[in-house]
């Protein structure tokens, strides 16, 4: 292994590590639970079958459990699909709503803390170095669900998320 492969992975681990641990903390939930909040906001009418890769777990009796604690924390809310009452549709409740913005806000302010120390053109330089490595990485749909899963969705400038680049279409 190279000295670059290895901090690269350091690299890695501390920003997925701090980033967990501050969503962690703004929600007050398990990672699972601030995972939730994060994709069901980001999605129009999701179900908990749409959360289980992005929370990676197996089973829908998991992805339902993890939705049950927030229902119960009154973070989230559960109606029934209008065209196929099998179906159960979720949303944030203001309050959810709130811890969900808290979590973006505290992310992004310590992301561009922790890129401060690059100036514009070396900014943009290792926006094209992520982007091409991201490109070449092997990703299948649940992957991709997985990596996004507390990315705020609203600011990729792209037409597709680079995450999902070289993802199998559904």
């Amino acid at each position: 292994m190279s000295y670059l492969a290895n901090i690269v992975g350091a690299f890695a681990l501390v920003i997925a590590d701090e980033l967990k641990k501050r969503a962690i903390e703004k929600s007050h939930c398990s990672e699972g639970g601030a995972v939730a909040l994060n994709q069901i906001g980001a999605r129009e009418h999701p179900t908990i079958e749409d959360l289980r890769a992005s929370l990676d777990v197996e089973t829908h009796s998991a992805a339902t459990r993890v939705v049950a604690r927030l229902e119960a924390d009154q973070l989230v809310t559960k109606t029934k699909a209008i065209d196929d009452s099998r179906f159960i549709h979720l949303a944030l409740t203001e309050r959810g709503e709130a811890i969900r913005n808290s979590i973006l806000t505290d992310r992004r302010h310590f992301l561009e803390n922790a890129l401060s120390v690059l100036d514009n053109k070396e900014r943009e330089i290792l926006e094209g170095l992520v982007k091409k490595i991201l490109s070449k990485l092997p990703f299948d749909n649940r992957t991709c669900d997985r990596s996004c899963r507390l990315c705020d969705t609203g600011v990729c400038k792209d037409p597709h998320c680079p995450i999902q680049v070289n993802s199998p279409t559904e």
